[in-house]
């Protein structure tokens, strides 16, 4: 996952799994690179999209690499990096056309 700096961004946790039942249960936590707790995030439900969960808009002041945990009463339940830059990379090559659909969806 990628952020600017100097620019407030929305985290994500998309439960594809369907682990969360109590939608209140689940918390994010953003770590610095010493496992230094950042910030604790608070999600809210997407009412059009009801497994994909969006984080209150965070800020970061400089280029680093964090880490998101995404915590299910109290349980990591999954982890990803989040790198900060002042002109981060897309995860997407540009002018390269990219199959966004998920491979076990191929058939729907």
């Amino acid at each position: 996952m990628k952020a600017r700096a100097q620019t407030y961004r929305v985290l994500h946790f998309f439960d594809a799994a369907g682990t969360v039942a109590v939608p209140g249960l689940l918390t994010g936590e953003v770590l610095n690179t010493s496992d230094v707790l950042v910030s604790t995030l608070a999600l809210t439900q997407n009412t059009v999209m009801p497994d994909l969960y969006l984080a209150t808009a965070i800020q970061f002041s400089g280029p680093a690499t964090y880490t998101v945990n995404w915590l299910y009463n109290g349980a990591l339940i999954f982890s990803e990096q989040l790198d900060v830059g002042y002109d981060p990379v897309p995860d997407f090559r540009l002018s390269i056309p990219e199959d966004l659909r998920y491979s076990y969806a191929a058939a729907e």
